[in-house]
């Protein structure tokens, strides 16, 4: 575990490289002004302003996304145990394009975190992010829509 503040204002500090940790609080690199590089698991990120432009937890989220589509197991078992609070920004943001990400990982998002997100989506006029999740439901979680449940799904 890296502890909130864990490098307070650590101004010799001008690149870090460390291993994909699960277990964090996002703002280990506050104040630390010249830090320019972070290295992840081997992905390189420039930091232009510093670790303050990273203390933010979905700078985090967000290569976690990236590192687990390379094959990154730390970042993969993060991106699982946060897959819904991430599912459900990713939608009230539109960001399609992260939806696309986090349905490529190799594992199954449960189905009442779909539903959820579905509802958000209908709900908020995200129709194209309802379909996203209705078309993952459907290959992903094999839900097929009945006409006689109106419009419900079923296993």
């Amino acid at each position: 575990y890296i502890g909130m503040n864990a490098f307070l204002r650590c101004t010799r500090l001008t690149c870090a490289e460390m291993h994909f940790v699960t277990n964090m609080h996002h703002s280990i690199f506050r104040g630390c002004k010249n830090l320019k590089t972070l290295v992840i698991s081997g992905h390189g990120y420039d930091l232009p302003n510093g670790g303050d432009g990273i203390d933010n937890p979905f700078f985090w989220d967000f290569s976690a996304i990236d590192l687990a589509g390379e094959g990154c197991e730390d970042a993969l078992v993060y991106v699982r145990e946060k897959c819904g609070k991430l599912l459900d920004f990713f939608v009230r943001k539109e960001l399609k394009d992260r939806m696309d990400q986090l349905f490529a990982l190799p594992f199954d998002i449960p189905a009442g975190i779909i539903d959820e997100n579905i509802n958000t989506a209908i709900n908020e006029g995200f129709h194209e992010c309802y379909l996203m999740l209705l078309k993952y439901k459907r290959d992903r979680l094999c839900f097929e829509e009945s006409a006689e449940l109106g419009g419900r799904f079923e296993l």
